[in-house]
């Protein structure tokens, strides 16, 4: 776990050094931890490459195997800390009001997301599955490295893994899902930004867009934690952890609860004899395999149980936020320390599941995936230079339109880096509007329960042909909705 640990951040050393000082790391705006990621995967792939030619030493065996070992392990319990924070940093909004304030936006966002997923479920099912045996889950991969991101990819590789979905390759196609859609996001977000400003698309007229080494001193620089207690009691930041830990605490607890909630609902749950035949049709399976796993499938333990760690931790930290708020210690929470923790989380979590990336598992079915990416690329830039267009403020709809192109190509901070090319000093509207509107989908899309719940619920369930066009569908009317919604405003 040391070796591990020093082996990380000396790669977070070496990706933060290039993002300074290599200037095509400027100009695509990379983060170091994609940077350190990379170089962590090029160097274990060197080192299996090395070993394939029968030469050994202990510290090619420790990376090959060990490191790798360790580090797989590490998106579950870091994913599982990002989203207890995700509820525990934001105050409670109602939803009329987000609704009131934000609307437009949150359809735009459901149409760019479910887009994504019904796409995907489409052209696996129909270009895909075809040729190549893939499960249904494999459609979700464009929401998950996509509108999802790295930290979207990690958890769905839990869900992927699960005995209910049965989809093992999940995690490694997901990051490399999540990889390219953020290098692609960038690299396309910069090339629409130069577009805007000679179409003279946005807000406020912008001439060039500014590079940054990231080493740019502010003469106020913005604070990255506050206290919310005296240091002569605790220090601020470690209470910070006090909150955090609770909701990590709860979700680990609940997660165990309903596990053995489970268990004891199974007592003398029993398999039909039909079902255990029609598994019996693969000559290889046994009776008593066929009943053991369809027991382990359909049993409430195994549905309960197949719902990962995190989405356990994010309701505690929805709970201890609540709490906090009802006793009127709320403001004891600092949410730049909770977004620090998290954020500093998030970047292991990338830093580690890139570095154990399976390229085995993206080259067998290179094909398939490069259909999605292809599907992906084409219905984000739809969304970014049509539907915007159609459904947004015409004030600021490109602002807004590239804030949500960020998203859904990459992370939200890929749009804010994209918005602040072309708004500087965020005088559009469009972060406050991107904002509010973010309790309308966050907790369901693009990440949210929605999301997990698909694959485990519904896919593999019902036939798909009938779950692709039913959300297909679902977006049909979902923009006829938006585009009512924005004839009424703007009339």
């Amino acid at each position: 776990m040391t070796l591990t640990l020093v082996f990380v951040f000396g790669l977070l050393l070496i990706g933060f050094w290039a993002r300074v000082n290599l200037r095509i790391l400027h100009w695509i705006h990379v983060p170091a931890s994609i940077v350190a990621g990379s170089i962590g995967l090029l160097i274990v792939q060197a080192a299996v490459c090395v070993k394939s030619f029968q030469f050994e030493s202990a510290t090619l065996t420790w990376i090959t195997d060990d490191l790798v070992k360790q580090l797989a392990t590490w998106p579950s319990w870091l994913i599982a800390v990002v989203f207890a924070g995700m509820f525990l940093e934001r105050k409670s909004r109602s939803l009329p009001d987000s609704l009131r304030l934000a609307g437009r936006e949150g359809i735009m966002v459901w149409i760019i997301v479910l887009g994504q997923t019904a796409l995907g479920l489409l052209a696996t099912w129909l270009l895909i599955q075809p040729f190549y045996d893939v499960p249904n889950a494999f459609g979700m991969l464009i929401e998950t490295g996509f509108a999802g991101g790295h930290g979207t990819a990690g958890a769905m590789g839990t869900v992927f893994q699960s005995e209910a979905v049965d989809f093992p390759e999940g995690l490694d196609l997901g990051i490399f899902m999540a990889t390219v859609g953020l290098v692609f996001s960038v690299f396309s977000g910069v090339v629409y930004v130069n577009i805007a400003i000679r179409k003279g698309w946005l807000h406020t007229p912008v001439k060039k867009l500014e590079v940054s080494t990231g080493l740019e001193i502010d003469p106020q620089p913005p604070a990255v934690a506050h206290g919310t207690v005296r240091s002569n009691v605790i220090d601020p930041l470690l209470f910070q952890v006090i909150p955090l830990a609770m909701a990590v605490g709860i979700g680990l607890l609940s997660h165990f609860a309903v596990g053995k909630l489970g268990t004891a609902a199974d007592a003398g749950f029993t398999v039909s004899e039909n079902k255990i035949s029609e598994a019996l049709e693969d000559e290889t399976t046994t009776e008593d395999d066929a009943r053991a796993t369809l027991t382990k499938r359909t049993s409430f333990s195994g549905m309960l149980n197949s719902f990962p760690l995190f989405i356990y931790t994010m309701l505690g930290g929805l709970l201890v936020r609540r709490v906090m708020e009802a006793w009127g210690i709320a403001d004891l929470i600092d949410p730049a320390s909770i977004q620090r923790f998290t954020g500093s989380a998030m970047d292991l979590l990338v830093v580690s599941a890139m570095t154990s990336l399976s390229l085995i598992a993206v080259a067998n079915v290179f094909v398939p995936l490069l259909i999605l990416l292809l599907v992906a690329f084409i219905w984000t830039g739809f969304c970014l230079l049509y539907l915007s267009r159609q459904l947004l403020p015409k004030d600021y709809w490109f602002e807004l339109g590239i804030i949500n192109y960020g998203m859904s190509t990459g992370t939200t901070a890929t749009g804010m880096v994209l918005l602040k090319m072309v708004d500087r000093d965020l005088d559009s509207g469009a972060a406050e509007n991107y904002a509010l509107a973010a309790p309308l989908s966050s907790p369901f899309i693009g990440g949210g329960i929605i999301t997990f719940s698909l694959p485990l619920l519904l896919l593999n369930r019902i036939p798909m042909a009938i779950s692709s066009l039913s959300i297909a569908a679902i977006v049909i009317g979902l923009y006829v909705a938006g585009r009512y919604w924005a004839s009424k405003e703007e009339a």
